[in-house]
C-alpha cells in the first residue's frame, strides 16, 4: 500500500504553502469579520454627523436672512440716495448670498430625512399613541414649513434678485421706484422665511 509520510517538517511546509497562497489571493481569516454590518455605535456616529450638518445648514440660512433683513437692507436703503450705488452693492451681496442659501437649503432637505430616523424609530417603538400623534403633527408642520421655504427662496432669487443683478449689469434700465419696490418685497418675503425657519427650529425640538 502506498502512503505518504506526515512528519512535522512536511506538515510545516504544507502550512507555509497554504499561508503564502492565501496571502497571494488576498484571503484573510478575519476579512469576513471586518466586512460585517455596521455596529450600533457606527450608525449613531453617522446619524450625529447628519444632525450636525442639518443644524449648520439651518444656521447658515437663518443667520444669513436675519443679517440681510435686519441689517444690510435697511442700512443700504438709508446710507445713500444714489440708485446706481445701491443696485451695485445689492447685486454684489445677493449673488454670494443666494449661492450659499441654495446650497445650505439643499443640504437641509437632504439631511432632514436621515436626521429624523432615530426619533421616528423611538416614536414608533414606544407604542404610545398620544406621543405618536404628537410626533406626526410636529413632523407634518415642519415639512410644510420647509416646503414653503423651498418655494419662497427660488421666488426671491429668480423674481427679485435677478432683476436687481440685471439692472447692475445694464440689461434693465435703472429705476429708483422699481428698486425700492423690489427691495421692499424682498424684505417682506425674508421676514416670512425667517418666521418659518424659526417655526421649524421650534418643531425640531419636539421631535
Amino acid at each position: 500500500m502506498y502512503h505518504t509520510s506526515r512528519s512535522p517538517s512536511n506538515l510545516r511546509g504544507v502550512r507555509e504553502f497554504d499561508d503564502s497562497a492565501r496571502r497571494r489571493v488576498g484571503f484573510s481569516p478575519t476579512a469576513g469579520l471586518r466586512a460585517g454590518p455596521l455596529r450600533p455605535g457606527d450608525s449613531m456616529v453617522f446619524f450625529n454627523l447628519m444632525r450636525w450638518i442639518h443644524i449648520l445648514s439651518m444656521i447658515v440660512i437663518l443667520g444669513g436672512y436675519v443679517f440681510l433683513t435686519a441689517f444690510w437692507l435697511p442700512v443700504l436703503r438709508h446710507s445713500t440716495e444714489d440708485v446706481r450705488v445701491r443696485v451695485h452693492f445689492l447685486a454684489r451681496t445677493l449673488r454670494p448670498f443666494f449661492t450659499a442659501v441654495v446650497l445650505a437649503l439643499m443640504l437641509l432637505i437632504l439631511t432632514g430625512g436621515l436626521y429624523l430616523l432615530p426619533p421616528a424609530y423611538r416614536a414608533f417603538g414606544a407604542g404610545d399613541e398620544p406621543a405618536l400623534a404628537a410626533f406626526h403633527l410636529a413632523l407634518i408642520l415642519k415639512l410644510a414649513a420647509v416646503f414653503v421655504v423651498a418655494f419662497l427662496v427660488p421666488m426671491q432669487l429668480f423674481g427679485m434678485a435677478f432683476r436687481l443683478t440685471r439692472m447692475d449689469a445694464g440689461i434693465y434700465p435703472l429705476d429708483a421706484e422699481v428698486v425700492d419696490r423690489v427691495t421692499g418685497r424682498m424684505q417682506v418675503v425674508s421676514c416670512l422665511i425667517i418666521a418659518l425657519l424659526v417655526l421649524t427650529v421650534v418643531l425640531s425640538t419636539r421631535l
